[in-house]
């Protein structure tokens, strides 16, 4: 690097770039220089005199102008500035050593000077080849066409000025000049080669073409010519002044190079251009020169056109060994090519103008076609008629866009009458050299299109019920909607089996399942014509109904509906009666989104939940408001979770004999964010359709076991607990070292709590609630059956599963209280508990008469508002009487 990017060097550099034009302005500024010397020493001066100060004037200029460029190069920071900058650099010293020579103040060329021809030339030509080297672009055949450049050029040289036979007066040292001009010659070669892959721009011209004219400039200025002196250096000083002027634009164009794009590459050099040039020129120097003749070796000349042979040979033997290369690669190519076409699984035909087939890759699939046939048919022939037209604008696709694929699905019609799919692609090849006519590919896509449409069939049919889908069904009801109107209204009905979340968890999916079909199977039957049953999943049905006059009423359709459930189905052994609840809207403008109207049908049917179950409601706009506010409820339900915001009230139950308080009862109770108290059967509800039920089920545990540790250190009492416990949290593995691990939290034993469960929860098949049961049974948690003479199971479960205590529902009491039958019923079940030895709690008492008559039937514990409505922890604690001060508990 002869050039350092220096502040002072950089400041200067990036003014001169800042100025547009001063390139030029130089290159005017040294033309204008010569001719204005020319010109005034031409008038005062003998040519002999002024040819010197005019050389001096030019080639001070040129030096200025190259070292301009220099600086400019580094101030641009393009890639391999360096050695560009260090050539404007070189040919600047060349100038200058020639102009000081001019002046007489250095020596000559051969002799010892500061700045000398052969310093500047070999360390300038070192740099160079350097650097072009050090890109790594340049390989053996680059080096072996410089060496045929050089040798050719050399010839040049030696023919035009320097061979002794010409002049008798050579000098020897006169064979340096050979040696200047190989160094030259080789980086002028590079430069040209370099440009292979690029292009030679204007640029590499400048500058391989600069130097090549510095070859000649040598001969000419440093060799005697006796008379002819003056007009050999006149000649040779202007072809200086025209290489370092070229030099200079070459280097000052250079970093526009590197930031503007050019609009076209520059030609480049092909390989077989050396090896013109280098025979070329020696045919021409034969047929100029002719025969020669008298005595005499020229060893220089024969030692060039030797060197120049073997470089020649050595290039055709290179030339030959890479054809040879290139066509075993290209046979193995088409070797490997033909390989994977054969096993490939498409099909690749050739055919032509008429579409009948011209060449085939393999042959067509057995079955496709006629024995014999391919030959005679064209491509739309074997295509099935329907199909046909869409093969014909595939077809014109690629004829108006030649090269670009068309594609399509098509059928295609075997010999044996069935039906291939087939995937392909035509391309318009005909100006394509070797080819010319159309590429079709094509592979059989039976199979794959049988698994589309089952996937197809799977996405609208339903697996379970073989009715329509969720997607089928929002297909029907858009469909039905845009032709509604006031005189054809479309119903939508949405419909949900009740409690069937029961039977899922209680009894298996199987069952819940076969409760699904049963229903569909029954609805099915009873849709009118027209209308559209469909699932939408788990236990949600869909029914579209298009009516109007004359047609049954939507409210007549949903009551059938729900009549027809009244029979019990009989699923996996089970008779079961279920219900379901019914939400229908109506639409009469065919405007309406889909999404909207099963919205409002489905807000519907949960106001049918909400109003008992097992009917219809038809929407009004209110409902939105409710489902809206359902929703919010949820989410609030899911932070008042998570932030333990749900408390417990407890209710006494009290021994009918004795009126002695001996358990409480964990009801959970929960205001909403603005204060609002949620009824609790709207909070369990909203928990076990959310499946937060599990959640809530722990909280309301751990506040249980919490209560009755702080009452039992209150009153030195072994009072009990019961805690509700849902089916879903029954058969979760985890259930058992909850009980545990919240009972020794508290330092309680297992029979301080009671787990109440429900009727459904001893209906499980699968045994994994029963062995909960059990395990907490084994542990000495007690475990009382609610709720008992409602649900699906008879007196003959109580002998079968580990109870500790009967519950009376309230329906059963106030039943008892009305009716002598239902007082019968009564004193049956409670004359059974007593043989089993089950303790009964009667819930639901109300008043002093209800609590004596249901003690007097057998019935040993009571609960009800006769006696106190469930109360915060406090209040229990004053309510069964004076207690030391309340034991710390978690709020």
């Amino acid at each position: 690097m002869l050039l350092s990017s220096s502040r002072p060097v950089t400041a200067v550099a990036d003014a001169l770039s800042a100025r547009r034009g001063w390139g030029k302005g130089c290159v005017a500024c040294v033309v204008v220089g010569l001719l204005g010397t020319f010109g005034v020493a031409g008038r005062a001066l003998a040519p002999e005199q002024w040819l010197v100060p005019s050389f001096v004037v030019v080639g001070m200029s040129a030096v200025l102008v190259c070292l301009a460029a220099a600086a400019r190069i580094v101030a641009s920071r393009m890639p391999r500035r360096g050695w560009w900058a260090a050539a404007a650099v070189i040919i600047a010293l060349r100038m200058l050593d020639g102009s000081l020579q001019a002046l007489g103040l250095v020596s000559g060329v051969g002799e010892s000077s500061p700045v000398g021809d052969w310093t500047i030339v070999v360390v300038g030509t070192t740099v160079t080849i350097t650097a072009l080297l050090g890109r790594g672009r340049l390989g053996r055949a680059d080096l072996l066409d410089a060496a045929l450049l050089v040798l050719a050029g050399l010839f040049v040289v030696w023919e035009i000025g320097l061979q002794p036979s010409v002049d008798p007066d050579f000098s020897p040292a006169s064979y340096s000049i050979l040696l200047r001009a190989s160094l030259v010659l080789l980086v002028a070669s590079m430069v040209l080669l370099e440009g292979r892959s690029t292009g030679v721009n204007r640029v590499h011209g400048a500058l391989a073409g600069a130097l090549i004219l510095e070859t000649l400039a040598g001969p000419m200025a440093s060799v005697p010519r006796g008379s002819a002196d003056y007009a050999m250096a006149s000649v040779a000083s202007s072809v200086s002044m025209v290489v370092a002027l070229m030099v200079a634009a070459a280097l000052w164009w250079a970093p526009n190079r590197f930031t503007q794009d050019e609009q076209a590459p520059g030609p480049t050099v092909q390989w077989w251009a050396p090896m013109a040039v280098s025979i070329g020129i020696y045919m021409i120097h034969a047929f100029v020169r002719g025969p020669i003749s008298g005595p005499g070796f020229d060893a220089v000349e024969a030692t060039i056109i030797a060197l120049n042979g073997i470089m020649l040979v050595m290039r055709i033997a290179q030339v030959v060994r890479q054809r040879d290369e290139l066509h075993r690669e290209g046979s193995a190519d088409r070797t490997r090519l033909r390989m994977l076409l054969t096993d490939v699984r498409d099909h690749i035909v050739v055919l032509g103008p008429d579409l009948r087939l011209r060449t085939s890759q393999k042959a067509f699939p057995e079955g496709l076609l006629p024995a014999g046939a391919t030959a005679e048919m064209t491509l739309i022939d074997a295509i099935h008629p329907d199909d046909r037209d869409l093969v014909r604008t595939a077809i014109a696709r690629a004829n108006a866009n030649p090269g670009q694929s068309q594609s399509a699905q098509v059928r295609v019609r075997n010999v044996d009458g069935t039906i291939s799919w087939f995937e392909g692609a035509i391309v318009d090849r005909f100006a394509t050299e070797g080819i010319g006519g159309y590429v079709v590919t094509f592979r059989d896509i039976t199979s794959r299109r049988a698994m589309e449409l089952d996937l197809q069939r799977r996405v609208a049919v339903d697996d379970l019920t073989g009715l329509p889908s969720r997607a089928a069904m929002r297909q029907v009801v858009s469909e039905a909607i845009t032709h509604a109107s006031g005189k054809r209204p479309v119903t939508v009905l949405y419909a949900d089996i009740d409690r069937l979340k029961v039977i899922n968890d209680s009894l298996g999916h199987h069952v819940g399942d076969e409760v699904i079909r049963g229903v569909a199977r029954r609805w099915a039957e009873l849709v009118p014509a027209g209308a559209t049953l469909g699932r939408l999943g788990a236990d949600e049905l869909l029914i579209c109904y298009p009516h109007g006059l004359g047609r049954l009423p939507v409210e007549a359709l949903a009551a059938t509906l729900l009549a027809a459930l009244d029979a019990p189905i009989d699923s996996a052994g089970h008779q079961l009666t279920v219900t379901a609840s019914i939400g229908m809207t109506t639409i009469t403008d065919p405007g309406t989104r889909v999404d909207v109207a099963m919205r409002d049908a489905d807000a519907a049917m949960y106001r049918a939940k909400s109003a008992g179950r097992d009917r219809a409601v038809m929407f009004n706009p209110d409902m939105r408001e409710a489902a809206v506010a359902r929703l919010r409820l949820e989410q609030n339900l899911r932070v008042a979770l998570r932030n333990h915001e749900l408390a417990i009230h407890l209710q006494p139950v009290v021994d009918l004999s004795t009126g002695e308080t001996s358990a409480f009862e964990a009801l959970v109770r929960w205001n909403a964010p603005d204060g609002t108290p949620v009824r609790p059967d709207v909070l369990i509800s909203l928990a076990e359709e959310t499946g937060l039920i599990v959640q809530l089920g722990q909280e309301v545990l751990e506040q249980a076991c919490d209560a009755i540790r702080v009452i039992r250190q209150a009153t030195g009492k072994s009072l009990r607990i019961a805690v509700n416990t849902s089916p879903i949290q029954l058969v979760r593995a985890d259930f058992v070292d909850a009980v545990r691990s919240a009972l020794a939290k508290n330092g309680l034993p297992p029979s301080a709590l009671v787990i109440e469960v429900t009727e459904t929860a001893l209906l499980d098949e699968e045994g994994s609630g029963r062995a909960t049961l059990q395990a907490l049974h084994r542990d000495g948690v007690l475990i009382s059956l609610d709720d008992f003479g409602t649900g699906f199971s008879s007196l003959s479960y109580l002998g079968t599963f580990p109870l500790d205590q009967l519950k009376l529902d309230r329906s059963l009491v106030s039943g008892a209280v009305r009716t002598a039958t239902g007082e019968a019923v009564l004193n049956g079940v409670l004359t059974i508990t007593e043989s089993l030895g089950l303790p009964v709690v009667a819930e639901g008492l109300e008043d002093e008469e209800t609590a004596r008559r249901l003690h007097g039937l057998g019935a040993g514990y009571g609960q009800g508002w006769h006696y106190a409505r469930a109360m915060p922890l406090p209040d229990a604690l004053a309510w069964l009487g004076p207690v030391d001060a309340l034991p710390g508990h978690r709020e």
